[in-house]
């Protein structure tokens, strides 16, 4: 009599089908998850930017300091928080966050109007 030591060939390819099947469905949702979590902490960074604009627009009309010129000002404003997440950048007053194509452009003060951010993408 033989005895059977192993799986046979066909049990194998079906392992390897399933293997294939679960990679291709897992994949593109693990890498959907981690653009989900960049936006996610770029919306939280850029809303404690606009906290730190709030208070300092209070602060102008209060007591009268003077408007801030830049985001990198508006950056030190931040006391707490988080910082500025993976695959965000600053340049010109832009912020980009580059795996999801979002834009927010820093607008200084003018006569009309006080400092603002505004998503431009």
């Amino acid at each position: 009599m033989l005895e059977n030591r192993g799986f046979t060939l066909i049990e194998l390819l079906m392992i390897l089908l399933i293997l294939v099947i679960l990679s291709v469905v897992a994949v593109p949702r693990y890498i959907d998850i981690q653009r989900e979590v960049q936006e996610a902490g770029a919306q939280e960074f850029m809303c404690g930017l606009n906290g730190a604009l709030a208070e300092h627009i209070g602060e102008h009309y209060v007591q009268g300091t003077a408007w801030i010129k830049s985001g990198e000002e508006l950056m030190g404003l931040v006391k707490e928080g988080p910082g500025m997440p993976e695959g965000m950048t600053y340049e010109n007053d832009t912020w980009t966050l580059h795996c999801a194509d979002m834009n927010w452009k820093f607008e200084a003060a003018t006569d009309e109007s006080p400092p603002g951010i505004v998503r431009t993408k």
